[in-house]
């Protein structure tokens, strides 16, 4: 536990000088990351924002179905579910299972969805997720409705029925041999970039309203 918190101590100042620029450069700071796994809590925490969301240290298997539906799971009251075959805890949201991977608890978890989707800001909402979650080519076409500002990591281009590539994809190269993206979180740079971070400018992304 120990060797853990020192690493952790060791890696929030490695990339302080990082992340102080991106919180400097960050103009919109009202924004709803709605994101399939735990990206979009990293992003909150490396910006310095208040968690708007409560997509935070968890795991929605059915993301797009979540999206496609955003305002209803958000206004939908949830309950504490089974815990996964790994232990993880879970609550279900109407037909939507969250996972809490990082959550020591059901309760625990209830709670922090429950205050956190109090603070999202509907007129204000970007969607994260990977390819992990948006797989076929009908995902593919489904999230390309959602009818918010969106990206996706991939570790192949992809392209619709004709031929267009879908311009919120974000192909990561250090993937490119793989069916879908691995750890988007992974350092990657010397200055404490992550991968993802490497190949999208979120600051940038989250900035246009």
């Amino acid at each position: 536990m120990k060797k853990n918190k020192i690493k952790d101590i060791i890696k929030e100042i490695w990339r302080f000088p990082y992340r102080f620029v991106l919180s400097k450069k960050l103009r919109n700071h009202s924004f709803s990351i709605i994101s399939a796994n735990c990206i979009g809590g990293i992003l909150y925490h490396d910006l310095r924002e208040q968690f708007r969301s409560p997509t935070i240290n968890l795991i929605i298997p059915e993301f797009i179905k979540f999206v496609e539906k955003l305002d209803y799971y958000l206004d939908t009251e949830p309950i504490i579910g089974p815990n996964t075959e790994k232990g993880e805890p879970t609550i279900m949201v109407d037909d939507i299972i969250v996972i809490g991977v990082h959550y020591r608890n059901g309760e625990h978890l209830l709670s922090d969805w429950n205050r956190r989707k109090q603070r999202v800001n509907r007129q204000n909402i970007y969607v994260m997720a990977n390819d992990h979650f948006v797989k076929t080519e009908e995902d593919f076409e489904r999230y390309h409705r959602l009818p918010y500002k969106k990206v996706c990591f991939v570790s192949n281009e992809r392209c619709n029925s004709l031929g267009k590539v879908y311009e919120w994809q974000v192909v990561c190269p250090e993937f490119k041999n793989m069916k879908t993206v691995g750890d988007v979180l992974r350092y990657k740079g010397l200055f404490g970039q992550r991968i993802f971070e490497k190949h999208f400018d979120c600051v940038r992304w989250l900035n246009q309203k």
